[in-house]
């Protein structure tokens, strides 16, 4: 399809076991550079081609972290993105390179 506008929100649950309740992430600057809400990063509009690189501080999570992204689209003709891809990478780019 060929939507007007995409946007991306990324919703964080987290929980102190794997199987136990997870819960939004409380913190609302999991994401320095950007505001959020709490559980999430507020959305953010993307382009075709685009793109992002969000640097979340998961310091105040428990053990167990639940990262949902999540692309919608509003206008154009049957919009999907089945072309969209995502990568979580796990690290401390100040204590060592990521």
């Amino acid at each position: 399809g060929d939507p007007d506008s995409a946007t991306l929100a990324v919703t964080l649950t987290h929980a102190d076991t794997s199987d136990g309740d997870f819960t939004p992430v409380p913190d609302t600057m999991i994401d320095p550079e950007r505001r959020a809400w709490e559980g999430g990063i507020r959305k953010i509009v993307v382009s075709d081609q685009e793109e992002l690189c969000l640097s979340m501080d998961l310091l105040g999570c428990k053990r167990f972290i639940k990262v949902t992204p999540a692309i919608t689209f509003t206008g154009g003709t049957t919009p999907k993105a089945d072309t969209a891809a995502y990568a979580l990478i796990l690290g401390d780019p100040v204590s060592s390179p990521v």
